[in-house]
């Protein structure tokens, strides 16, 4: 008990401290077509051309943003060319979608500049085949069309190392598709957009975006709210702050799986750090000690 309220004080006196990520869940924007707000903007800066803030559906409540028709949402980033990231996003495609879709990765983008473009990764849906598929396939060979999933909110994900020229991307937590992160030579060894591409499929939705960075992001950072059903709950902000620790505490007491963060709470020692199938005190002060370490 002495060290539980140990950890409630350390808690209390914890800033706000601000981490290298990002998230999205488009739930502070008015409805209605955006274009600026959270850095989305319409492919070469067309605003109509970027998507729609929707309450029609949404992961996290009450929004998504959706995309259909010709529509063309860019999200910019900014000195992402080193390391390894995990890039997450979930898509909704309705029973009655039609038409093929793509979720896209570049490495390299200008508004208004088509010499500067390079792409990374091209995946792409269609209803004809009902799978989820990498277009590149002579240059990504180990590439594993995925069934689509209809009427429900699924994981797309992609793990990409900048230093050593990997990715791999997930749908539904299936592999997708395994290779190099540049698919020419002349790609860039960095992360510069994400394209959310309509052509002229119906209408599909993306919520709850995060890109964090493996090894080098902040670990201990949970949540935007520590208020079960709210918007941002268990959703990663780029704050580190008390929200975090009693989300942490929450997850621990429901014997939730995903707060089994190590095997063995004492730094150094094999284990540490590495989710073991046990939730236990250990897990506990792990995740004290990354919380009071900071990001």
């Amino acid at each position: 008990m002495k060290g539980l309220r140990s950890a409630f004080a350390l808690a209390a006196m914890a800033p706000a401290i601000a981490c290298a990520q990002w998230s999205d869940n488009f739930d502070s924007y008015p409805v209605g077509v955006i274009n600026g707000p959270g850095g989305w903007e319409g492919w070469d800066n067309v605003a109509a051309a970027c998507g729609v803030i929707s309450n029609a559906q949404s992961r996290s409540a009450p929004n998504s943003i959706s995309i259909e028709g010709t529509q063309d949402a860019v999200r910019l980033f900014d000195d992402v060319d080193s390391g390894q990231w995990v890039l997450t996003t979930h898509l909704y495609l309705p029973t009655d979608w039609a038409g093929i879709g793509y979720y896209i990765l570049m490495n390299s983008y200008d508004h208004g500049v088509a010499a500067t473009r390079n792409w990374t990764l091209q995946l792409e849906w269609a209803a004809v085949t009902g799978v989820i598929r990498d277009v590149d396939l002579a240059i990504r060979p180990n590439n594993t069309p995925v069934p689509i999933v209809y009427g429900q909110w699924v994981e797309l994900r992609v793990e990409f190392d900048l230093d050593n020229d990997t990715l791999d991307a997930y749908y539904n937590n299936q592999i997708v598709v395994s290779g190099p992160w540049k698919r020419t030579a002349t790609s860039l060894l960095n992360f510069d957009a994400i394209d959310l591409w309509g052509n002229s499929s119906t209408i599909h939705y993306y919520d709850d975006f995060s890109l964090v960075q493996v090894g080098g992001g902040c670990d201990p950072d949970l949540t935007t709210t520590a208020v079960p059903g709210t918007p941002g709950y268990g959703v990663p902000n780029g704050v580190l702050n008390n929200d975090d620790f009693f989300y942490y505490l929450t997850i621990f007491s429901n014997n939730d799986p995903a707060a089994d963060l190590t095997t063995t709470a004492v730094p150094g020692t094999p284990g540490y750090g590495v989710p073991n199938g046990i939730l236990n005190n250990d897990d506990f002060f792990y995740y004290l000690a990354i919380f009071a370490a900071g990001c």
